[in-house]
């Protein structure tokens, strides 16, 4: 600093002007009174850009301050999950609770719906799972961004926090989770039922709501005398009715929980129904090949639709052990009598059996049918989310599953197709009449025809996928409906 007025203020050096009656310089007098500090005359001085860090400290000096819970009496501890109110989005939300387990901000469904519908359109997609503490996964609806306010005025504090939707049953409608009390500074104590927080006014607080609606915490221990009884009751085994007096063998696990009056009335509805349970292969007559759904003609029939360029491949025959050998002998000569299998001659594509040990023991007959499936295009019919069918049973006390019998040799193969399905046996050359596992697209014929026959159930009171079936129902009086509609 060579010359001139920032100059002449360090050095403390008074600028000489024009004087008054008294003698004395004006300038100089009236700056004595208001001299500035030397930090500040500095910052005049220095760019702007060589000062945050200060600044910064200043601004934020009430973020760092130290926040701290008076001791409390074990009578007058909390146990309760910390459960708070805050505006989120201009809107007042109850029922939001602390969770210090959780890597992220949930906002459930039912939450979301109640939201103004411009901040709704605010919904972003989000294809990462939530991943829960025993590893089990949940996808999300999408998220949103929404701006959150806790405390009251003036002590308060508010920051943007990004949630994570999610389609469950809770009895809350948000859960903060660690990200969140970052940015807010909270320090929540459960054993106080308190959250405490800085505001640029101060530490502001914001207690636990009273009445928590539901505490998985809590658990209560039954009295003495009434745990046998209550444990007899409260327990979700299955037992057996029978329904066919012809096959004595055959059963229905219903639930123990169940009334004695509704078992009953189960029990009757069943046992009119029955016809529609396959008790031997022979039952299983298959779908037909078409179907006269909502006025139209669909057809059930599974095409293999093999590219017509591709030459035919009979694959080396592969000889199994006499133990394997003997378990698909008799496989084999039961799918024939149940009408799934025939016996093919001159046949063009031939492919091997391949035996896979089930978990009891025992043999499973699969057909490599891996250069089949080469000459076929794909079908693209999308199978269900099979974690969204699972999450839209939240809500139903009732559940019925169902599983069709021998799954995908329901439906019929299209005539001019069953020749390429052939396989060696020690027996002969057998091929299928029915559609076999293993196919390409099989799944997404089956799914198609399952929508197709239960579309107007699939959603209210039906969940498919595949072969597998769920009835659910609210109480019991809609159960015997929801069965018979099914059936």
């Amino acid at each position: 600093m060579k010359s001139g007025k920032y100059s002449m203020l360090l050095k403390g050096i008074k600028e000489p002007g024009p004087r008054n009656n008294h003698g004395k310089n004006p300038i100089v007098e009236a700056s004595e009174p208001k001299a500035e500090p030397l930090e500040e005359i500095i910052a005049m001085v220095l760019p702007e850009r060589q000062m945050p860090e200060r600044q910064t400290s200043k601004t934020d000096a009430w973020k760092k301050v130290a926040i701290s819970f008076p001791p409390v009496e074990d009578e007058e501890a909390s146990d309760t999950p910390v459960i708070i109110g805050a505006i989120v989005g201009n809107h007042p939300v109850k029922r939001i609770h602390l969770d210090t387990g959780s890597g992220c901000e949930i906002m459930y469904e039912h939450c979301f719906l109640k939201l103004k519908t411009t901040l709704r359109k605010r919904r972003k997609d989000n294809i990462s799972p939530l991943v829960g503490f025993s590893n089990e996964r949940t996808w999300s609806l999408g998220e949103i961004t929404l701006n959150v306010t806790i405390g009251e005025a003036p002590r308060i504090r508010s920051e943007a926090l990004t949630f994570v939707i999610v389609r469950a049953e809770s009895p809350y409608n948000i859960i903060l989770g660690r990200p969140a009390m970052r940015k807010l500074g909270m320090v929540p104590s459960p054993i106080h039922a308190i959250v405490k927080f800085p505001t640029p006014r101060g530490i502001g607080f914001v207690k636990t709501e009273p009445h928590p609606e539901v505490q998985c915490s809590q658990v209560l221990s039954p009295k003495a005398g009434e745990c046998s009884k209550k444990k007899e009751n409260l327990e979700t085994e299955t037992e057996k009715i029978f329904i066919n007096n012809k096959y004595p063998d055959q059963h229905i696990m219903i639930g123990k929980q169940l009334p004695t009056d509704y078992k009953r009335k189960l029990k009757e509805v069943l046992e009119r129904n029955k016809d529609v349970f396959a008790w031997e292969p022979a039952d299983m007559t298959g779908v037909p090949r078409e179907l006269k759904i909502s006025g139209e003609v669909f057809d059930t029939q599974h095409h293999l639709n093999a590219r017509p360029h591709m030459e035919p491949i009979k694959q080396k025959r592969r000889s199994l052990a006499p133990d394997r050998n003997k378990a698909a002998k008799e496989q084999v000569e039961d799918l024939v009598k149940a009408g799934i299998l025939r016996e093919v001659k001159y046949q063009s594509w031939v492919a091997n059996l391949v035996m896979v040990r089930k978990h009891d023991g025992g043999w499973r007959v699969c057909v490599d049918f891996t250069d089949i499936n080469k000459a076929c295009p794909k079908d693209c019919y999308p199978l269900p989310e099979i974690d969204w069918k699972v999450e839209s049973l939240v809500g139903f006390r009732l559940k019925c599953f169902l599983d069709a019998y021998k799954g995908y040799h329901q439906i019929q193969m299209y005539p001019d197709d069953e020749d390429k399905t052939a396989f060696y046996t020690s027996e002969g050359i057998f091929c299928y009449k029915k559609m076999p596992f293993g196919l390409k697209n099989v799944r997404a014929t089956y799914q198609r025809l399952v929508d197709k026959a239960f579309g107007g159930q699939i959603g209210r009171n039906l969940e498919a996928y595949v072969d597998d079936m769920v009835i659910k129902s609210r109480n019991e009086e809609d159960m015997f409906l929801d069965i018979k509609e099914t059936f």
